[in-house]
């Protein structure tokens, strides 16, 4: 009984050391992470990442993301807008999304203060085939109520610009549409 365990522990280390080395075989060389400072007047991005890693007993794309409210308002909430391409500069659709943040992160709903830095990532179920990520802020909702929404013409051009390689960049505004701007 005792061997059988031992050999089944042993098993058990030599398949998750076996997964755990091929970590860096399960992304792209040269992959790209792309900001774009949109709202930097009142949240700007830093340390966007993103990778397949080993988690939870398989492969998960994983994305990381910190943030700090550079304005002078308290900010509630705020809506990220990731977007993923392949090898091919191909829009991924699985992973490309919105992410709303409400607060600090996913587990501290405090409002944001002025000033304040926080991050927060997300984890998926599987793995992707992502080449290049970028990501932009598309609405913040301020404490006195008041709502900022990005410029879709604008986030396009600075995609273009920052990713020139990208012939079509695909839809930009996943979700539910923001209200026109006057």
């Amino acid at each position: 009984m005792k061997s059988k365990l031992v050999a089944l522990l042993f098993l058990t280390f030599c398949w998750n050391a076996q997964a755990f080395g091929q970590v860096g075989e399960n992304n792209f060389v040269g992959r790209e992470a792309k900001i774009i400072n949109n709202a930097s007047e009142h949240v700007t991005l830093s340390n966007f990442d993103f990778e397949n890693a080993y988690r939870d007993r398989s492969f998960r794309f994983i994305t990381q993301l910190n943030w700090t409210n550079s304005g002078h308002t308290t900010i509630t909430a705020f809506e990220v807008v990731m977007l993923f391409y392949d090898p091919f500069n191909r829009q991924i659709a699985g992973p490309s999304g919105r992410w709303l943040i409400p607060g600090h992160d996913s587990a501290n709903w405090a409002a944001l203060e002025p000033g304040q830095t926080d991050g927060d990532g997300t984890i998926g179920y599987g793995s992707e085939n992502a080449y290049t990520g970028i990501v932009y802020v598309r609405a913040i909702r301020f404490e006195d109520g008041t709502v900022w929404y990005s410029n879709q013409p604008d986030i396009e051009k600075k995609i273009a610009a920052a990713v020139p390689n990208l012939k079509e960049i695909g839809p930009i505004d996943p979700g539910a549409k923001p209200p026109p701007t006057p």
